[in-house]
């Protein structure tokens, strides 16, 4: 437990200085790094891990998720929860949904600012310290 603690925040630290030193290259970025800061701080590895899923596995809903996760099947809303508050994944089926219980599942997929902070952390090779190594 405590390993994956600080690969984590190695892996973010990495990040956010990556971020700090292109916001000072670069005044046009500097509100785009602090976003990735932000959504670095806010995310971990499962959560990192569920993002690379929606991306590259077309792992949509909460039930796809889990069935190539069965393991995380418990921490799977809370990693999408996460995702959604960094502003890295949206419900693309919100807007179709009635008001009151539907039979809408909510489908996920990567926002723009989703897709380039996965890229980000591919170009910089630090999926492998966000534990994107996905479950077989």
């Amino acid at each position: 437990m405590r390993a994956t603690v600080e690969s984590d925040l190695v892996a973010k630290r990495a990040l956010q200085a990556k971020a700090i030193v292109r916001a000072l290259e670069d005044d046009a970025t500097v509100d785009e790094s602090a976003k990735f800061i932000r959504a670095a701080d806010m995310i971990d590895t499962t959560d990192a891990r569920v993002l690379a899923m929606i991306d590259g596995r077309g792992a949509r809903s909460l039930a796809d998720l889990a069935k190539h996760w069965p393991g995380a099947a418990n921490i799977l809303d809370s990693a999408v929860a996460s995702l959604g508050g960094a502003g890295l994944i949206f419900d693309r089926t919100a807007s179709m949904r009635p008001p009151g219980p539907g039979n809408f599942e909510a489908r996920y997929d990567l926002t723009t600012f989703g897709r380039a902070f996965l890229e980000d952390l591919e170009a910089e090779g630090l999926e492998e310290e966000l534990g994107k190594e996905l479950p077989p």
